[in-house]
């Protein structure tokens, strides 16, 4: 999947969801840092829509091998 689709998928999908499930616009999403989900072209969708994004700072880019 790329940003492209992952965005038509939110679009399709994401406010309608918190509107069945009665959260109107009280609700924070949130993500992981894949590279669809980082994309201008997502950000650019969430902002649009006023979609409150829960940053990860936790979450790295690659995460540290662990060593034994």
């Amino acid at each position: 999947m790329n940003a492209a689709k992952y965005r038509d998928i939110l679009d399709e999908n994401l406010l309608q969801s918190a509107q069945d499930l009665r959260l109107g616009r009280r609700f924070t999403f949130q993500q992981d840092n894949d590279p669809k989900h980082t994309a201008k072209i997502t950000k650019e969708w969430l902002h649009n829509n006023s979609v409150t994004v829960l940053e990860c700072p936790f979450m790295l880019e690659k995460p540290p091998m662990l060593l034994n």
